[in-house]
């Protein structure tokens, strides 16, 4: 397994996140409406987590790194998967029900 770091590919929720936090400190005045295009700009092409963290690096209030994404919580993954699951089993279950005709009224 790859380790995460700046150049890592980025994802849509990277990217997505950083211009959140662009959007924070445009709200504060930290930057002015151009400065949040552009980087919002840069933000939504950028290909590495590097990329990303150059966006935020000047900024006044601690921002944290893209580089630390969703590692921090491993079971999101396998809780993620366990509810795909039970949303599988329960549309095929409705499909089976339906196709016996389980609950149907016509006579």
């Amino acid at each position: 397994m790859m380790a995460i770091g700046p150049s890592t590919r980025a994802a849509n929720v990277d990217r997505e996140r950083v211009i959140g936090l662009l959007q924070t400190q445009l709200a504060a005045g930290t930057l002015s409406a151009e400065e949040f295009s552009a980087r919002a700009a840069v933000a939504s092409r950028a290909r590495t987590l590097g990329e990303l963290d150059q966006l935020t690096q000047d900024l006044p209030v601690p921002v944290p790194s893209s580089v630390e994404r969703t590692t921090s919580d491993p079971l999101r993954g396998m809780i993620v998967g366990a509810l795909v699951a039970v949303a599988a089993f329960l549309l095929i279950l409705v499909v089976v029900l339906v196709v016996l005709g389980v609950g149907a009224t016509t006579g």
